[in-house]
């Protein structure tokens, strides 16, 4: 069986299109250093949930949140904390 030039170009493209692009780079990224800060955070806050109390959450969770946001930016003015 003879495989044409075409045929078998366009085998090749619909391979190269199907496989995800490679990623590179984020570790190198201080935003997702930063996001990834923000999780960590929010996976020790959350682990310890059943038995802490809701204001010790909420006050650990306002921190972070205020440190890996911009939440005025974010809102817009007359949000000094959350």
């Amino acid at each position: 069986m003879m495989v044409s030039r075409r045929t078998l170009l366009m085998l090749i493209g619909a391979t190269v299109m199907a496989r995800p692009p490679a990623v590179t780079g984020q570790g190198d990224n201080p935003a997702t250093a930063r996001v990834r800060a923000f999780y960590d955070s929010l996976r020790s806050v959350t682990a310890g949930a059943p038995g802490s109390d809701p204001k010790q959450r909420t006050t650990a969770l306002s921190q972070t949140m205020m440190q890996t946001f911009d939440i005025s930016a974010m809102t817009g003015t007359g949000w000094a904390c959350i």
